[in-house]
């Protein structure tokens, strides 16, 4: 897995041996990571986006290869995500635009000029998310929109409004065309993405700052107030588990399928390397990994 702490350093964990590997670069604190084997993609507070590659030698002979710096915000980069097939990186900034990045050809490339850069938003954006074919890109603000946007050219689809306050986060269904947003108006909303219609909606309490998808019809958020809640999108109901003693700013699931089944168990693995954004103080159950830190991603491995 892959650290991002209140620092400019990412750390390369060995999940099993628990041993490290420092990755620097950024001149200060990293804000979002992204991981998608055998590349990383994390940007912040210095504006700028790296690209990185890890070598496959394994962990106790690990390399990370800077692979492209990317330049064009002016403002603190909040959101990244890759499309690795497509082999592409989208990015939203506290300047208001989404930016679409190719990856490059070499190593420690410098590019200054997106691909595609659209005003996306009135306000600071507070995330980017990619659909599981890549196809489309949700981008959310404090202007309390959702965007949903073409993944290859930044063309708008459609704007999704209903949160009555900033919306920190969304999520892709990966077996139905429905998004998970949850917002500072402490609520989780379901949409429906063949119109764009509200379907559900639920909780009302602490500004929720996380969401993602547990099974295909529950989603897990996580809080303000350090609660994080499982929500049952049939139902309307919700577990809570009251573990952490500050702010949940960032939340992940292990991939499942939609018998709960790991999807690891049946894709080809390179290496026993995960990638993960959180900090430390964190609290991991046998899916759910939460933390008071800035950024997470799981990929168990």
């Amino acid at each position: 897995m892959v650290v991002a702490t209140n620092s400019s350093l990412l750390k390369l964990i060995d999940i099993r041996s628990k041993n490290t590997h420092i990755i620097a670069g950024h001149k200060d604190i990293v804000l979002c990571v992204d991981y998608s084997y055998p590349y990383i993609v994390s940007a912040g507070k210095d504006k700028v986006i790296k690209l990185w590659r890890i070598d496959p030698a394994g962990l106790g002979d690990t390399r990370v290869v800077l692979v492209a710096n990317y330049k064009g915000h002016s403002e603190d980069v909040s959101g990244v995500v890759m499309a690795p097939n497509n082999r592409m990186i989208a990015s939203v900034s506290e300047d208001k635009t989404i930016k679409l990045w190719a990856f490059p050809a070499g190593e420690k490339v410098e590019i200054k000029s997106s691909l595609y850069t659209v005003i996306a938003h009135d306000k600071s954006i507070n995330s980017v998310r990619c659909n599981h074919d890549e196809s489309l890109l949700a981008s959310c603000s404090q202007d309390r929109t959702i965007k949903i946007w073409d993944a290859h050219k930044l063309a708008l689809k459609m704007v999704l409004k209903g949160h009555r306050r900033s919306v920190w986060d969304t999520a892709f269904n990966k077996l139905e065309k429905i998004l998970a947003s949850a917002a500072a108006d402490g609520t989780v909303k379901i949409w429906n993405l063949t119109n764009g219609e509200c379907v559900a909606t639920m909780g009302e309490g602490a500004a929720l700052l996380r969401v993602q998808w547990l099974y295909h019809n529950q989603v897990v958020t996580g809080s303000l107030d350090g609660i994080v809640r499982i929500w049952d999108i049939r139902k309307l109901t919700s577990n809570s588990f009251d573990k952490h003693e500050g702010k949940i700013w960032s939340l992940d699931v292990s991939a499942l399928d939609d018998k709960g089944i790991h999807e690891r168990k049946h894709r080809q693995l390179h290496n026993s390397i995960g990638c993960q954004r959180f900090t430390h103080n964190s609290v991991e159950g046998p899916n759910i990994t939460a933390t008071n830190g800035q950024a997470t991603r799981h990929q168990q491995r």
